[in-house]
């Protein structure tokens, strides 16, 4: 199999799932919300958060793994692999034991810090009870899927992500409706999460016979040899960690908990501005490593330039999107807008497309080793994250959260995008021009559905599901039918384009109206 068809493989398989597994979310946020409230729904974000902060904990063995594993691939060698994922089970192991232990200890400082109820306090004890090991779980769980990503098999990674969400789905409304809250979704949390881990091992068994378990195959030299790589590219993940995760930390801390919940509320419908288009890079980072062993760096290039300008036609009109219809998808999702979410959806949609704009170039960088500068980014991104919305938050109130988070992805962001582009001695001309002939094809689709969305704001009622629900279905398709004609208009899309995807996404070709050049695929 090509490499270009690989790639295009496994992104279609990682997007479905990312797809499917943002539909799970959105439409479990709703039904936990209504039965447990404001306050619970936002303790339950703030276990969500530090689940976060555990797989930092491993000092990222689980990044690491994938590069390893896509090495040991392409030499037939697997004796690193067993030592690596059993050394991984029992760190993760060791290290929910300690969180648990932890957690008993600070139970009585959290809760007495946080702004809740006396009632409230016992659910933070039975979320601290839990956490340790479901804690540990999750990072079986990823060291499974991280396996899979290094053999390039998104596919298995996505039928078990599907097969687990049924269980969970069932599970968290029949325990929510015979009233056990919080306790009753961390029984299912922790039965969803063994089930997941079994079925990944089975799959990554079929795929590697040779696949074994044993404590003779912990190696801690094996661990000492994948720390290097994995230490810089974790200390990389903690402007994930800042960005989207502390903000909520803070806002507990600093405000009343029904902040958090509107915050998580918001960033749930802009991380479709993230997290949808990110599935398509996240099968370049094994891709790249494989090019970069065999020293191909023209093939690198190629495939960082075309999949940077993809991303860009396609999260442009996304980011247009969600801000035109930000009030109809609340309002569809909720049933009505809350100020707070809208601010949230409209502020840090921006935020997150500066992020999945330039992805290209951190899933390229990570797959070539060139995780230094990464680092460099990252710890620049999550101190200012932090500072900028620790005092934004005291001096303005909840939108301090988002201008701070904003802020610091965009300098932190635009620094390492220069840098890689000065890396491979590319002109960032050339990117601007790209992204004025993408924001030139959006100006015919922004217009007509900026018109009808002022129109149809003065009949609408704000928070009408099936009135927010038929708007919706009239914009999306004549901002996408208007689209493509300006695309085709304006020829974004060249010759190259289609010798690269032609054979493989045969309506690029009918769309476009380009003769499809001889050639072979990427």
């Amino acid at each position: 199999m090509s490499t270009a068809l690989k790639l295009i493989r496994n992104t279609a398989y990682h997007a479905g799932g990312r797809i499917w597994q943002v539909a799970v979310s959105l439409f479990l946020a709703p039904l936990i919300l209504s039965y447990l409230g404001d306050q619970q729904f936002g303790l339950w974000v703030l276990f969500w958060t530090f689940s976060v902060y555990f797989l930092f904990m491993d000092f990222g063995l689980g990044v690491s793994l994938v590069r390893e594993t896509a090495s040991c691939y392409s030499q037939g060698v697997w004796l690193p692999i067993n030592k690596a994922m059993n050394s991984l089970f029992l760190l993760y192991i060791i290290l929910g034991v300690l969180v648990s232990c932890v957690s008993y200890y600070l139970s009585p400082w959290l809760t007495a810090n946080l702004d809740i109820s006396a009632d409230m306090k016992r659910f933070v004890s039975e979320i601290l009870f839990w956490g340790g090991g479901i804690f540990a779980l999750i990072g079986i769980v990823n060291t499974c899927s991280a396996l899979l990503r290094g053999l390039q098999r998104y596919d298995q990674i996505t039928k078990a992500m599907v097969y687990v969400s049924f269980p969970n789905v069932i599970g968290s409304y029949v325990v929510l409706a015979m009233g056990h809250g919080i306790p009753g979704l961390l029984w299912v949390v922790t039965g969803v999460y063994t089930l997941q881990a079994c079925i990944l091992l089975f799959y990554t068994k079929q795929l590697i016979p040779e696949l074994a378990f044993g404590v003779h195959f912990l190696s801690f030299q094996q661990i000492k040899s994948m720390l290097p790589f994995g230490m810089r590219i974790q200390v990389s993940k903690l402007a994930e960690l800042a960005s989207y995760q502390s903000d909520k930390v803070l806002l507990a801390f600093l405000l009343p908990m029904q902040f958090v919940t509107m915050y998580d509320l918001g960033a749930r419908i802009a991380s479709l501005m993230r997290d949808l288009p990110y599935s398509l890079t996240s099968a370049v980072f094994p891709a790249a490593s494989e090019m970069h062993e065999k020293a191909d760096f023209e093939k690198l290039w190629k495939m960082y330039d075309r999949g940077s300008k993809y991303m860009l036609v396609v999260t442009f009109p996304m980011l247009i999107g969600i801000w035109l219809t930000a009030h109809l998808v609340i309002g569809m999702w909720l049933g009505n807008v809350a100020i707070e979410v809208y601010q949230s959806v409209l502020i840090l949609s921006f935020a997150y497309w500066v992020v999945i704009s330039l992805a290209m170039s951190f899933s390229v960088g990570t797959g070539m080793g060139w995780s230094t500068p990464i680092m460099q980014s990252a710890l620049l991104q999550a101190v200012l994250n932090i500072v900028l919305s620790y005092v934004l938050i005291k001096e303005i109130g909840f939108v301090g959260a988002l201008y701070g988070t904003t802020i610091s992805i965009v300098i932190a962001n635009g620094i390492l995008y220069i840098r890689f582009c000065r890396h491979f001695h590319q002109s960032i001309r050339v990117e601007l021009e790209r992204f004025w002939l993408v924001f030139k094809a959006n100006i015919l689709p922004m217009v007509l559905c900026g018109m009808l969305v002022v129109y149809g704001n003065v009949w609408l009622e704000w928070g009408n599901r099936m009135q927010s629900l038929l708007f919706f279905i009239v914009i999306v398709p004549i901002y996408v039918l208007s689209y493509i004609f300006s695309l085709r208009m304006m020829h974004v899309f060249d010759q190259e384009d289609l010798r690269l995807l032609g054979d493989k996404v045969p309506f690029l070709e009918r769309l476009f109206g380009i003769k499809k050049p001889v050639g072979g695929g990427m």
